[in-house]
């Protein structure tokens, strides 16, 4: 292709693109002896739909011991949803268990039935605990959109976290500043934070998940692909209590 190889190439110039990084790392494990992990019993993979066809076999080839893989695959951090379950029993090549947890417990009825439809789910059982509806508002800018949020916390609440979720990092920042000039319970979570706090919280949907707040501001945009779909699935589901969907 002509690149240059390797050792012709200076130090800091040595880097792999993100999507060449796991057939490398194949290449390696398949070409140079591993160390014994037989001190490790039982491996834990959490957020299973994010992880590649090839990321699955580098682990099975690391970790002969037994695993607990789990997720939800509406969570895809892709345009498509992938369905992991098709392919995993191949490359594990052992008898492999599938437990179905369709019962949904997090969210109210109200939040489940929104980010069900969002996500075209139709076979979830809903634990019966009510709450607001879901509120949906379209504006013309994402200021007009942190407005509406600003006079949202500015009213008395009885929860104790809330996050404001926006699509970008850099939309992120933005929302983050201008809240700050209103209170002073208020963190920003970015690619390198390792909690976040009581009170309000900014952060991109991507770095909410796993998280759970009891009311969540999404700041969405009115223009709709398959990752920005499942951007607002994602965002939907952090939310305990109260969920706001806002489009600019």
């Amino acid at each position: 292709e002509g690149y240059q190889t390797l050792p012709r190439r200076p130090l800091e110039k040595r880097k792999l693109r993100y999507e060449d990084v796991y057939p490398v790392l194949y290449l390696k494990y398949r070409l140079s002896r591993q160390a014994e992990r037989s001190n490790i019993k039982h491996l834990v993979i959490d957020e299973m739909q994010d992880y590649s066809f090839l990321q699955y076999t580098i682990l099975a080839e690391l970790f002969p011991c037994k695993m607990t893989i789990l997720g939800d695959c509406a969570q895809t951090m892709e345009e498509q949803q992938q369905d992991v379950l098709k392919f995993l029993p191949g490359i594990l090549g052992r008898h492999t268990r599938t437990i179905v947890m369709n019962k949904s417990y997090r969210n109210t009825v109200e939040i489940a039935r929104y980010a069900n439809r969002l996500a075209g789910l139709t076979d979830m059982e809903l634990l019966e605990r009510h709450g607001k509806e879901v509120e949906e508002q379209k504006f013309a800018c994402q200021e007009e959109a942190l407005k509406k949020v600003l006079s949202h916390l500015q009213q008395e609440s009885p929860y104790e976290t809330t996050a404001v979720l926006t699509m970008t990092e850099q939309e992120a920042l933005m929302a983050y500043q201008y809240l700050k000039e209103y209170f002073q319970d208020i963190s920003y979570i970015d690619r390198n934070s390792s909690a976040f706090q009581k009170g309000i919280t900014v952060t991109t949907f991507y770095l909410a998940k796993g998280l759970e707040f009891d009311r969540v501001f999404a700041l969405g945009r009115k223009e709709k692909n398959g990752l920005l779909l499942q951007a607002e699935y994602i965002c939907a589901t952090r939310a305990l209590h109260e969920l706001y969907m806002y489009e600019s």
